[in-house]
């Protein structure tokens, strides 16, 4: 099926939309909100993000249970990241292939230089980080699109109400 996406009647209601700017609500499945348990299989860092993420994603009550797989996802791949960037800091942007030092330390083959592989690895976690985060709202642009807008009657709404009342009760 081509075009845009189906956006869940929760997003339009948190985008402050209508049915003036969107379609008519969709019958969908409405999944109670509840925080997923953490997967085991995380690790400190992709446990530390869960909780942290899922605070946020409860806050704006877009959580469900049936997120915990997606969201696990985004965990994984924030933990690759932090490995990536720390083993990046360690051995730097470029490793010299074949390179060979005696017990002194002295360089007795230059080696040829490549770029760090881990760099790759953090390139990937960014883009499904940013990828799956978008679905969540986690981005920026996606988090945008996700503010709550508080109506406050305005003056021009109120006339236009009594104008209609009064055209009406004519």
């Amino acid at each position: 099926m081509k075009g845009r996406k189906a956006i869940p009647n929760k997003i339009i209601k948190l985008r402050g939309g209508t049915e003036y700017t969107h379609r008519p609500e969709r019958n969908e499945i409405d999944l109670p909100a509840k925080v997923p348990s953490c997967p085991s299989h995380l690790d400190i860092e992709g446990k530390k993000e869960w909780k942290k993420v899922v605070k946020l994603l409860e806050e704006m009550g877009v959580i469900t249970e049936i997120d915990q797989t997606t969201l696990s996802i985004h965990c994984e791949a924030y933990s690759r990241w932090i490995q990536a960037k720390k083993k990046i800091q360690e051995d730097g942007m470029v490793y010299w292939r074949g390179r060979k030092e005696d017990k002194d330390g002295n360089v007795l083959n230059e080696g040829v230089a490549s770029a760090n592989p881990y760099i790759k690895i953090l390139e990937e976690a960014e883009k499904q980080m940013i990828r799956v985060g978008s679905l969540f709202g986690l981005s920026p642009s996606s988090r945008a699109s996700l503010s709550i807008v508080k109506e406050k009657p305005s003056k021009a709404k109120d006339k236009t109400d009594a104008f209609r009342r009064k055209k009406h009760n004519q």
